[in-house]
């Protein structure tokens, strides 16, 4: 409910002021993203109308179109309804971007630009569920142009490029898009909401894997061109990553709530690092990676756990060792225990924060300074799963420099 009445037609454009100061900071904060985002949107497409007077009709249409919706969710704003305008604004704008794709002949880059802002506005003003939802309806519109344009439904676009390349692109920007902003975001959250996001994670899986598959065809349609396989290869690499983060997050939340059993067996760790080793080292070779073993190490763990808390460790040494360095991954026995070790050359660690690197979403505290993205999923996993196997994890030192990752575990259960 409005407390002032405006008493002019400039003044309703005003931002709201409702009863209390709770409702009135939501209510600006709609305001404010929605007008500077019609703002930006008129202030854009009429510069491309002047630049291109032929496109004045379809470009004229779509600034009416955001302006009616930007009117619609200001008039239920200044009634105190909030949550609601929040809602038409991000799968209205979802909507009108999808209907001018569909006119102006399927997907192109601004459309997976349009549909990531729009996610992201919706984790601004809705939180976890409608970061989902916002980004579930984007999926689902990028599905709809893909099909329309194979189908032969949509005019003819005067431009190059793969479509189906294109849905990709989408869909993976979407996807790590909602699981950085969702990991983000959970602790603002009650725990249905965290529950919501693993229930999310969880059914990802299944259409992540069908986007890698077709990831590993494209690669190998395009070895004749160095700049696309270059592409490929850099998005086969963060499928790879959020497929780690995706299980790291479901993996962690089993662990700590002894749902994951492990399936022992006896376990060559020199010859499941060598294997770790060689295919990471071909996703990244500007860094060099050398495993240190002489004899079969064997110790009764599940391997499959073990070659997940290897490729972790050895992914956060390359993100944190600078191009041309060297990761030595170094294995060997002792009297009932064997020992795994990751060395890298990055800025290291401070002693006092060591303890805190293998908490959960703890990346941005302990080695921010990296400039690199992690979610801080990886090092949580590792020390849980040790754990489960009888084992310890720790944080030495490198000399000269950089930080040794140490994992002990018992030879035999």
């Amino acid at each position: 409910m409005v407390i002032a009445t405006p008493q002019s037609f400039i003044e309703w454009f005003a931002a709201p002021q409702l009863e209390s100061a709770a409702s009135t900071r939501r209510a600006r904060s709609l305001w404010m993203i929605a007008w500077t985002f019609f703002g930006l949107v008129a202030v854009m497409l009429a510069a491309a109308i002047v630049a291109t007077p032929a496109t004045l009709e379809r470009r004229g249409i779509s600034i009416l179109m955001v302006g009616v919706l930007v009117l619609v969710l200001h008039g239920l704003n200044r009634r105190g309804r909030t949550a609601i305008g929040s809602w038409v604004f991000v799968l209205g704008l979802t909507a009108i971007v999808t209907q001018r794709a569909w006119y102006t002949g399927g997907i192109h880059a601004p459309v997976a630009l349009f549909y990531m802002m729009f996610v992201l506005i919706a984790a601004g003003l809705l939180g976890i569920r409608g970061t989902v939802v916002v980004a579930l309806a984007c999926i689902t519109s990028a599905t709809l142009l893909t099909g329309g344009e194979l189908a032969g439904w949509l005019p003819p676009a005067a431009r190059g490029g793969s479509t189906a390349a294109a849905f990709v692109a989408i869909a993976l920007s979407l996807a790590v898009t909602v699981l950085c902003l969702t990991l983000l975001l959970r602790d603002a959250e009650q725990l249905a909401a965290e529950d919501l996001v693993h229930m999310f994670v969880h059914d990802m899986r299944s259409p992540l894997t069908v986007v890698m598959a077709r990831l590993t065809m494209l690669r190998a349609d395009v070895v004749d061109s160095t700049e696309s396989l270059g592409h490929a290869e850099a998005a086969m690499a963060e499928a790879m990553r959020l497929n780690r983060m995706a299980n790291s997050l479901l993996d962690i939340t089993r662990l700590q709530n002894a749902h994951l059993r492990i399936h022992r067996s006896p376990t060559d760790l020199a010859q499941l690092a060598r294997d770790v080793v060689r295919r990471m080292g071909a996703m990244d070779p500007s860094r060099r990676i050398e495993v240190d073993a002489g004899a079969p190490v064997v110790c009764e763990c599940d391997q499959e756990l073990l070659r997940r808390i290897i490729e972790n460790l050895v992914s956060n040494a390359l993100k944190h060792t600078p191009g041309g360095g060297h990761i030595i991954v170094r294995v060997i026995s002792g009297e009932g225990s064997v020992r795994l070790s990751v060395h890298d050359e990055g800025p290291g660690i401070a002693k006092d924060a060591r303890a805190g690197a293998f908490a959960r979403y703890s990346a941005r505290g302990t080695r921010a300074r990296s400039g690199h993205h992690s979610a801080g999923l990886g090092l949580a996993f590792c020390k849980l799963a040790v754990a489960e196997h009888g084992g310890r994890i720790w944080i030495e030192d490198a000399e000269p420099h950089g930080s040794v990752f140490i994992v002990e575990l018992p030879a035999h259960a």
